[in-house]
């Protein structure tokens, strides 16, 4: 069972699979616990902690795209050596840093190393996985991704409290052997232009499923992955807030908020990894623009239920609804995505679609630091749940209207509409 498990898929997915625990561990044991570092520990202000957390995003938003082309260029195993091994180094002088403007510098390095890894990654997936198993294959991303959810913030919480040396050292350590994996055992993915190699046949074929019938390639194929990427964004402005406002916004409502947002990232990240797969398995055979569109529902459910969650009980019920949306709708977007980037092109087009991260990553913090300032956390928390829903509805709307592929393929799942 496990010898066929591990021969249905590429090599290159399953060190990248153990590579994305490793990183995910690392980054989820320090993440959500930099603004209450800088906030309680720093004694920063609310304002001034929220502004250094949009630095990373800010810094990540230009970036992030010229990582794309540099990815289409040079290739995706580089970048991504490049992308862990600079976020090793950046997490290293965290566990050193103890001013505002120190945080603030190493804030913008972490977020130019880690805005290169997003558009390689994704692009070397699409390279080497047939389309009919790419939604599974970034499901098994995800589901690793919340490896690390699960064990990282219960670490990062005790290490919050009595050593955060310790916690920035063991995430630097995470992302750098992560980084050894893939410069040892990934080969480079990147099609060769003029080639028929193995690669041709993928290339051809995903040539053929980037074809649009509506509005077409070329310049309106960019603008509508420019507006799939903003509809996706205001998911990220409700994941900016679970790093920087949700620690702030339980403060005032549970004594214990620290271990109560562990509890509830822990509590996710476990039932992403007994659940990923099986939902993978489940939904394969549903219209992509269902599913997309029961997660933005989920999200906009977890939004009502952060802003009025009375118990932890409810909190708990409310994230694992977030889990259900994560898990359906974040692998089908990605899928979406493959399905209308040329061969060449990538990259660049995953580059685009992960402004959505850099971009809410950038308005989140600071809006909802506003808001929580001048109203409340959960009127901030309601208004996001609003604006995903609506922002759902838009999407359905524009991938059963304008992104119906020609149908080239009968192994082909996942239809838009």
């Amino acid at each position: 069972m496990i010898k066929r498990l591990w021969h249905h898929y590429d090599r290159a997915i399953w060190v990248r699979f153990f590579g994305q625990i490793i990183t995910a561990v690392g980054n989820f044991m320090i993440t959500p616990f930099i603004t209450l570092y800088l906030y309680e520990k720093l004694h920063i202000h609310l304002m001034s902690t929220m502004v250094i957390a949009s630095m990373s995003p800010a810094v990540g938003l230009v970036v992030g795209l010229l990582a794309g082309n540099l990815t289409d260029r040079f290739g995706r195993k580089s970048l991504m050596c490049v992308s862990l091994f600079g976020q090793a180094f950046s997490m290293l002088l965290f566990g050193f840093a103890s001013t505002v403007w120190q945080f603030a510098v190493i804030t913008i390095l972490q977020g130019a190393f880690n805005a290169m890894y997003f558009p390689a990654a994704s692009a070397q997936v699409t390279d080497v996985v047939k389309e009919e198993q790419r939604s599974e294959v970034f499901s098994l991303l995800h589901m690793g991704l919340n490896v690390g959810a699960a064990v990282g913030p219960l670490v990062g919480a005790s290490f919050f409290q009595s050593s955060p040396l310790i916690l920035f050292l063991t995430a630097a350590g995470s992302a750098a052997m992560a980084g050894l994996l893939i410069l040892v055992y990934i080969p480079e993915t990147k099609p060769r232009t003029h080639t028929s190699d193995l690669l041709k046949g993928s290339a051809q074929k995903d040539e053929a499923a980037s074809r649009v019938t509506d509005p077409g390639r070329g310049t309106g194929l960019y603008v509508l992955i420019i507006w799939i990427t903003v509809l996706s964004l205001p998911i990220q402005l409700l994941y900016a807030q679970v790093r920087t406002n949700l620690p702030i916004h339980l403060s005032h409502h549970f004594a214990n908020y620290v271990h109560v947002f562990a509890l509830m990232q822990t509590f996710n990240g476990i039932s992403v990894i007994v659940l990923q797969m099986v939902i993978a398995r489940i939904t394969r055979k549903h219209q992509a623009w269902a599913l997309i569109l029961f997660s933005y529902v989920a999200f906009a459910s977890v939004g009502i239920g952060y802003a009025f969650a009375p118990s932890l009980g409810v909190l708990l019920a409310v994230e694992f609804v977030f889990t259900l949306g994560e898990m359906i709708g974040f692998p089908q977007l990605q899928h979406v995505v493959s399905l209308l980037a040329p061969a060449d092109k990538r990259g660049k087009y995953f580059s685009i679609f992960g402004l959505r991260w850099t971009a809410g990553s950038i308005v989140g913090p600071l809006a909802g630091g506003w808001v929580m300032k001048t109203l409340s956390g959960s009127y901030l928390f309601a208004g996001i749940g609003v604006v995903i829903f609506v922002s759902g509805l838009l999407m359905v709307w524009t991938l059963r209207t304008k992104a119906r592929p020609v149908s080239h393929s009968e192994e082909t799942v996942h239809s838009l509409s």
